[in-house]
């Protein structure tokens, strides 16, 4: 993303709130998710599903600032998702 703001060759304080330029993995996002559905039981007049997924995230450079150094922290987060559908 060579023409991204605040990008390679940048003079000024950039996002980090550091001298010079911004980092290039600056922002990049890194996700897995996984999940399963199991149905019970299904017939032509009912049925029910159970969902299940976990997704886990990465993101670089958009955390808080480290108190000591001021480079900005990486972000972590995971979610969890149940659900039980019904058809009839």
């Amino acid at each position: 993303m060579s023409q991204q703001a605040n990008g390679p060759g940048y003079a000024g304080v950039g996002p980090t709130g550091l001298l010079g330029e911004s980092p290039s993995n600056l922002g990049n996002i890194s996700t897995y998710t996984i999940g399963f559905r199991y149905n019970p039981f299904m017939t032509s007049r009912a049925g029910l599903a159970w969902h299940n997924e976990y997704n886990w995230l990465h993101q670089d450079g958009t955390g808080p600032a480290n108190p000591f150094t001021g480079i900005p922290t990486n972000l972590n987060t995971s979610e969890l998702l149940m659900g039980l559908d019904f058809d009839f």
